[in-house]
């Protein structure tokens, strides 16, 4: 046991393969070995005697004979004579090898009171010696061979650190000069003018130059490596990303993933950084996290950015900028360092094939819109088949999405142009429902307009499956100035308050002309005296400008528990804008509360609008924080359809 213990740390330490390869010869000089049995017991019956290796302990061996017991715990030897005899510098090194490969991990070495002490020390001749990481508290005249002085490391190409030796270290006016392995200590080598001696062992990396040499030829202090170890030890505190907003650093993208390439992660951006165009190693201008569950980021990698009109075009680690990978179009070169991720793509790749974005999903599409034949037809002059509930659980299936609302067209004057056509509309929407009961929700089409309005919507939401009003005004040949038309809208709200459903309000778009000052007035007038109505307002209500934020906002303040903001038409019409513009929009939208924001495709197949997937990804482009994504996405909207 204890020999296939010493081969798998000689398989990684030169200096235990050549004591490994002694005690092989040795004992195949010495005859027959008893092997070595569990915990130091004897060898098997018919060996000459000899005593295996002992455990830990260091056990009699069968003539009575106390085999030395090895330090600190190294497996004890036997005190048989003759070339059997396992070296004293074995078992040593082995105890060393074993006590310090924990810090082949250099945060469990910092974690255990070492420090950086040395940058990384090389000479053009002699090869180099790394950074030395030193112990202080070790550092005490006293040589312990499990616990050495000072540790040393080479960075990678990805800025990690490889444990290459160990260093041991006594103050120079240590009397006996201290020796190790049968190795002297000594006054470290030039440039070093420390008080102190010294012993190198290479355990961790060959060394043509001797396992106890001071340099090592086989290794040099790369700049590249250097400096991304450097930028790797800059950012460490970044793990968390609170210190990074702390600093400067603001969200600008979700979660950007590939299904073919992998991810990149979620940017937080330096903007201070960006518009210097000065390149700094240990100063990324963005930092890249991938969601790990439970709220938590974690930080995957960084990206050195300048702007594309930078001359000359610079470089890094020994690698170019260049312009960023699509989708992106962002003004920019860029270099991806993934240095704290492993990748296989390479350290300096744009994407992570390991790594991939969650699935966003949702709890529910707020507004979608199935379509009978007979309004198809009519909307289209014939040939195209009907949307419905069956569409639609596929698309909901393929993006994640639970439930969803689906809202009646028979509104549409121009498509339903009496009662009969919108209570056929509203008929086949509770159809359609009724196929999916426990993912389906129906809203009546509306026209306030029309005689049989309100005897609609009691036979309507008697339906099953029924459980709210859809109104669509500027569809419905609505004037919002006209008091009879205000009337017949507040009817409405009224019935809406009997039957306690909630109200889905389409009043304008994004692209709309700003409503009448009075057709604002007049609806904010039916909104407060309607407190208790609860309102989806459609596509942000139109509040991408500041002036009809602000309104929108004031016509909302009476009950602002009662007032909702369906994200669809707004977020669609300007996902493809400049970054300024699309923070301006969610800064406006979160004034209106996230936890009021609801989350819609506003799918119409035959009019080509986004399917509930689509609408997720473009809901991606846009710079609300995760935490934020997350609470529009998982909002279930039983806040607007129940009150709770």
């Amino acid at each position: 046991m204890i020999r296939k213990k010493l081969a798998a740390q000689a398989s990684r330490s030169p200096m235990l393969m050549v004591l490994l390869l002694m005690m092989i010869l040795g004992m195949a000089c010495s005859g027959q070995q008893g092997s070595a049995g569990p915990a130091g017991s004897p060898g098997p019956a018919g060996s000459a005697g000899e005593q295996g290796l002992q455990g830990p302990a260091g056990p009699s061996g069968p003539s009575g004979s106390q085999g030395p017991v090895g330090p600190a715990g190294a497996p004890g030897v036997s005190s048989q004579s003759g070339p059997a005899e396992v070296p004293t510098e074995l078992v040593a090194a082995w105890g060393v090898s074993a006590a310090i490969a924990q810090y082949q991990d250099i945060e469990q070495a910092i974690a255990d009171g070492y420090a950086e002490a040395t940058p990384c020390l090389s000479d053009p001749q002699k090869g180099a010696q790394g950074y030395h990481y030193r112990n202080l508290a070790l550092l005490d005249g006293v040589v312990g061979h499990t616990k050495p002085e000072l540790l040393m490391y080479i960075p990678t190409e990805s800025g990690e650190m490889r444990l290459v030796a160990a260093e041991y270290a006594v103050p120079n006016n240590v009397e006996p000069v201290p020796s190790l392995f049968g190795q002297t200590f000594h006054p470290p080598p030039s440039p070093s003018t420390a008080p102190l001696l010294v012993l190198h062992a290479w355990l961790w990396e060959p060394n043509p130059d001797g396992v106890f040499a001071d340099w090592n030829p086989n290794l040099s202090c790369d700049p590249e490596s250097v400096a991304a170890w450097e930028a790797r030890a800059s950012i460490a505190r970044y793990a968390d990303v609170q210190q990074a907003i702390s600093d400067g650093y603001a969200q600008v993208t979700p979660c950007v993933g590939d299904p073919e390439l992998g991810a990149q992660g979620i940017h937080y951006l330096n903007r201070e950084l960006l518009i210097d165009g000065v390149v700094d190693h240990t100063k990324p201008e963005m930092l890249m996290y991938l969601p790990s569950g439970f709220g938590r980021l974690r930080l995957v990698a960084f990206e050195y950015a300048v702007p594309n009109d930078v001359e000359p075009v610079p470089s890094l680690f020994g690698h170019e900028f260049h312009p960023p990978p699509p989708p992106s179009t962002a003004p920019l070169l860029v270099l991806h360092a993934w240095m704290l991720e492993t990748n296989p793509k390479g350290v300096f790749a744009d994407w992570n094939p390991n790594l991939s974005c969650p699935s966003l999903g949702a709890a529910i599409d707020a507004m979608t819109h199935p379509m009978s034949q007979a309004l198809t037809d009519r909307l289209s002059g014939g040939g195209v088949p009907f949307s419905g509930a069956d569409e639609l659980i596929a698309l909901l299936d393929e993006a994640n999405v639970q439930n969803a609302v689906m809202m009646s067209l028979g509104l549409i004057a121009s498509a339903a142009s009496d009662d009969a056509a919108v209570s056929a509309e509203d008929d086949f929407v509770a159809a359609e429902v009724a196929k999916y009961p426990d993912r389906l929700i129906g809203f009546c089409g509306i026209n306030p307009l029309y005689a049989g309005a309100l005897s609609e919507i009691d036979r309507c939401l008697g339906l099953k499956g029924m459980a709210g009003i859809k109104l669509g005004p500027p569809f419905s040949g609505m004037d919002l100035t006209d008091q009879d038309h205000v009337a017949a809208l507040s009817a409405v709200f009224d019935k809406a308050r009997e039957h306690g459903v909630p109200v889905q309000l389409h009043t304008q778009t994004p692209m709309d002309p700003p409503m009448d000052s009075n057709a604002l007035a007049n609806v904010a007038a039916i909104i407060a005296d309607h407190p208790d109505v609860r309102v989806n307002y459609s596509h942000c209500a139109g509040v991408v400008d500041e002036h009809t934020s602000q309104l929108w906002l004031k016509t909302m303040r009476p009950n602002p528990d009662s007032a909702f903001l369906d994200i669809s038409l707004c977020l669609r019409e300007f996902e493809d804008a400049p970054l300024a513009k699309r923070e301006l929009i969610v800064w406006r939208l979160q004034k209106w509360g996230v936890e009021h924001l609801l989350f819609s495709s506003d799918h119409i197949t035959l009019l080509g609008f986004p399917t509930p997937g689509q609408a997720l990804h473009t809901l991606g482009k846009y710079p609300f924080t995760q935490d934020e994504i997350e609470l529009i996405t998982s909002n279930d909207a039983s806040a607007w359809l129940e009150g709770q």
